[in-house]
């Protein structure tokens, strides 16, 4: 990282500190080491101090107390040209010695990581942590995932641990991770890394379950295979958390189903649900939804949820339903935006045609 580099990190950590922003532990703590690789000394401390005084109970106290020493090491000294170069030479070292002599790289990882190093080279070593097949190598990888570092380190970790095949982490252990942290961002890493790694009934378990609403979505979005679409309807169905239900109609989306989607449109009494699901229709190909949203043109009484439907109509380009749509509609206001939108439609010959049957 290049001088210029840490002074704007310096400035943005700054200013989630002044904003008193949410993380401000991990912001004071990356902008002390910022400052230490300036050669900052007293600024470093000071940060460093903050941190400890303010926030005497966070996940980067021990890097602090690491930092901290380095930083009293180093007092006194001019900054070298050479440490922003420092970080890439080391980086390749780690690569190169893990592919010719495993064994001895792994102290050096090991120092690497709990050493006051900047988190881009942590991250390296973490990396070059889960290429190896050494059982001690997963045994670091699994103490980080599971809470031994700070947590961007762990969070860091827990993606790699997640799709590590045989040698990475077991769902037991991704639960446990999952269970036994309060930090919202940990447990949202450990749902993305189940979506990564494809483990459809762990994030169904979260999602059907009773905790954080934020985190029930945030299980519902890592979920991308077809096959959980029916159980997102049955949760759908029981649900009574609106947010919830909202996403859960997104994912139906992504996931190709229309029958839900479409059943959701016919018969939910709430209209901003049914607009949610129109949207979630619209954004198929027309050979998949486009017939049903017409359809439900007709059926719709809702006109902000009319709107919604000649909308995502032309976003499918379809501008046969809209036409048959606009010939059919009496109410003026909604036959003008439905023209309006064919209008810019000049790539579709219905619509021109139609255009042409106007004028004339």
């Amino acid at each position: 990282m290049l001088r210029r580099d840490y002074e704007r990190a310096i400035g943005r950590f700054g200013q989630v500190i002044t904003q008193k922003a949410a993380r401000i532990d991990a912001a004071l703590y990356h902008k002390a080491y910022a400052l230490y690789r300036l050669g900052r000394s007293s600024d470093a401390t000071a940060a460093l101090s903050t941190l400890k005084k303010d926030h005497a109970k966070n996940a980067y106290l021990k890097d602090a107390g690491i930092l901290e020493a380095a930083v009293r090491q180093s007092s006194g000294q001019a900054e070298r040209p050479e440490q922003a170069e420092e970080d890439e030479l080391k980086m390749l070292a780690l690569n190169a010695l893990q592919h010719s002599d495993p064994e001895r790289a792994l102290p050096l990882i090991e120092g690497v990581l709990t050493g006051a190093n900047s988190l881009q080279l942590k991250q390296r070593a973490i990396f070059v942590l889960a290429q190896s097949s050494q059982p001690r190598a997963r045994q670091i990888l699994m103490d980080i995932a599971k809470g031994g570092a700070n947590p961007d380190l762990q969070k860091y970790a827990i993606r790699y641990v997640a799709t590590g095949g045989k040698r990475g982490a077991t769902s037991a252990e991704l639960r446990e991770i999952y269970d036994t942290t309060q930090d919202v961002e940990i447990k949202r890493a450990v749902l993305q890394a189940w979506g990564q790694s494809g483990n459809m009934n762990a994030l169904m378990e979260v999602a059907k379950g009773t905790g954080v609403i934020d985190l029930r979505q945030s299980a519902v979005g890592q979920m991308n295979d077809a096959s959980a679409a029916q159980d997102l309807w049955t949760i759908y169905q029981k649900e009574q958390n609106r947010d919830l239900k909202m996403s859960i109609l997104s994912r139906l989306g992504s996931l190709g189903a229309a029958d839900r989607l479409s059943e959701v449109a016919r018969s939910e009494r709430d209209a901003a649900l049914r607009r949610r699901a129109l949207r979630s229709l619209g954004s198929m190909r027309a050979d998949k939804s486009g017939a049903i949203l017409a359809d439900l043109y007709s059926r719709e009484e809702d006109m902000e949820n009319k709107k919604t439907i000649v909308s995502s109509l032309m976003s499918q380009n379809n501008g046969e339903a809209l036409v048959a749509i606009a010939r059919k509609e009496t109410n003026m206001t909604l036959k003008r935006d439905i023209v309006s939108k064919l209008s810019t439609m000049s790539r579709n010959k219905a619509a021109m045609d139609y255009m042409l049957e106007i004028i004339k």
